[in-house]
């Protein structure tokens, strides 16, 4: 089940991509991975290569690297689960849904009419950025062109400073992409780049919380239980592998290792 979040700014964009003749794509900006200087090549091919794993099965039609971001272009059908899915990959600090168009200020224009026509605001501001200066118009051009039509269009007042909407474009020699939700993402390394780890996994909640943020911190973890078998029942095994199941969706290819330790447990008891 898609989050309500990720549902609704999918819905935004859905209805704007038919009348600005967009495709329905999501920009992922790099976090911590922006700082890491010469290393930061090898962290973003380990980015690269969980992106392509957790996008299997979403919808997802073609992934491009674009400097210190990725887009993702997929279809009006799998955009909040491609949003969903993003959003929960450690490494993304900005997720953004956007329209890919053709790379002229005209069509970015029509779609950013068409992005901000249903949004309950009065005020809005164009934040542009010329990401290949192959492209033959400057940002702020861009901005001031982009700007006059959603103007004139909707009526809309310019504010710069304090806008209750923001529309972004990004400029790129053969394409041009135009957002206005921009979601926040789960933000540190890239899963695998800083090792591995085994974690205890006890059944509380102390220690899936742990691996999370060891996750996040690049640790790719791998999981022990220890049950009380075969002199209790299995549901602490159950409940090891359910959390499991929840902290897979940030990694991929858990492992869980559950060591029957109840045998055990009555010899060091007595």
């Amino acid at each position: 089940m898609t989050s309500s979040v990720a549902q609704t700014a999918a819905d935004r964009l859905i209805r704007a991509a038919g009348p600005a003749d967009g495709v329905p794509s999501v920009l992922l900006m790099f976090g911590e991975l922006a700082l890491k200087g010469r290393k930061r090549s090898s962290f973003a091919a380990v980015l690269q290569r969980n992106l392509r794993r957790a996008l299997r099965g979403a919808g997802a039609i073609e992934l491009q690297r674009r400097g210190s971001s990725f887009a993702v272009v997929t279809t009006a059908e799998s955009l909040a689960r491609v949003l969903e899915v993003t959003t929960e990959l450690p490494g993304f600090s900005v997720v953004q849904p956007a329209l890919r168009l053709e790379p002229s200020v005209a069509h970015a224009s029509r779609a950013a009419v068409e992005v901000v026509r249903d949004w309950p605001a009065r005020s809005f501001a164009v934040r542009a950025r010329r990401r290949e200066k192959s492209f033959p118009v400057t940002s702020m051009e861009v901005a001031r062109l982009v700007g006059a039509a959603v103007k004139n269009e909707l009526g809309l007042a310019v504010d710069l400073t304090n806008p209750e909407v923001e529309l972004h474009v990004d400029a790129y020699a053969r394409e041009l992409f135009v957002s206005v939700d921009r979601l926040r993402g789960a933000g540190g390394l890239p899963v695998g780049s800083s090792g591995r780890a085994l974690v205890l996994l006890s059944g509380g909640i102390d220690s899936p919380v742990a691996a999370y943020r060891m996750m996040k911190r690049g640790l790719r973890c791998d999981f022990v239980h220890f049950s009380g078998q075969p002199l209790t029942g299995p549901e602490s095994a159950y409940k090891a592998y359910a959390l499991v199941a929840r902290l897979n969706r940030f990694q991929g290819r858990s492992r869980l290792f559950v060591v029957p330790f109840g045998m055990a447990q009555r010899l060091l008891a007595t």
